[in-house]
């Protein structure tokens, strides 16, 4: 049997960092024809890459920079860091373990 495909969500991706999260995911995978069979990391074989994120003038982004609180603000409106009742229905309406890392 395959292991679970892998998804890696990459959050507001610049092009090329997009692609450099892909290319760094997909490099995990190794060269090993039977890796999905002996090792963790044939997993990356089936790697999914996703990117995430919204148009850089939704907050204010240019050349110089972008409004660091709206695009907080977006995130967590509309990323919240909750578990979804219908998968973890004993811990939603709190932060998720690794969300709540990354609050303030």
């Amino acid at each position: 049997t395959l292991p679970p495909p892998i998804v890696l969500y990459v959050l507001d991706p610049e092009p090329i960092m997009f692609g450099a999260a892909a290319l760094q995911a997909y490099a995990q995978a190794g060269y090993n024809i039977a890796a999905e069979e002996c090792v963790v990391e044939g997993g990356y074989k089936r790697v999914h890459v996703v990117g995430v994120g919204w148009p850089v003038k939704a907050y204010n982004g240019d050349g110089e920079g972008w409004d660091r609180q709206t695009l907080i603000d977006m995130r967590r409106r509309d990323l919240p860091p909750f578990d979804h009742p219908k998968v973890k229905p004993e811990t939603s309406g709190k932060p998720n373990r690794d969300a709540e890392q990354l609050m303030d």
